[in-house]
């Protein structure tokens, strides 16, 4: 079965201050260890990037969405994504 991880787990994984850091953590435990197909879309890490900068500041944006890149979570794309790729080309 595939889950979608929204912004609030990655969020909360990333951030150790976070209160649901732990159980973030334990989310993503499983998904590294492919016990959960993860899926999530651009959307929410483009959510991710500009709570990161609000909240955490804007020097950890970069740093933070490289481990995000060293996670095994699949993309799913929006209907956007299509319309504007077919419109484009």
């Amino acid at each position: 079965m595939d889950y979608f991880i929204d912004a609030d787990v990655l969020y909360a994984y990333l951030n150790p201050s976070d209160w649901l850091h732990e159980a973030a953590d334990r989310i993503i435990g499983l998904i590294k260890t492919g016990k959960i197909n993860a899926k999530t879309s651009i959307i929410v890490v483009l959510e991710l990037a500009v709570v990161i900068k609000r909240d955490i500041g804007p020097e950890k944006v970069e740093e933070i969405m490289k481990t995000l890149k060293n996670l095994t979570i699949k993309f799913i794309y929006p209907l956007l994504y299509y319309v504007t790729k077919f419109l484009v080309y």
